[in-house]
């Protein structure tokens, strides 16, 4: 009789934490914000970089006839993917 109970009641916790993990994926596979950002959170005194599209890499073509390209960091933003506003303040 005892086993019955606690087998039961082992099952319904299961259960009740099954539903609570699927209904956190669900909400975070729905959420329309990234729950890891793929770059820093915008900042106003600051903007992302249009050299390298915020990566903080630049890719480099050589002319050459190897054609191979390299990365490397980026000059306009020294390689953080973020530069100074200027607008901020204004």
């Amino acid at each position: 009789m005892y086993r019955t109970i606690a087998a039961l009641i082992f099952m319904i916790a299961l259960a009740i934490f099954l539903r609570h993990q699927f209904n956190t994926v669900i909400r975070q596979a729905t959420n329309p914000h990234p729950v890891f950002p793929a770059h820093a959170p915008a900042q106003e005194s600051r903007r992302k970089c249009v050299m390298c599209g915020g990566t903080g890499r630049a890719t480099l073509f050589s002319l050459g006839g190897s054609g191979s390209a390299k990365s490397e960091p980026c000059r306009s933003c020294n390689g953080t993917g973020w530069v100074d506003n200027p607008l901020y303040g204004r």
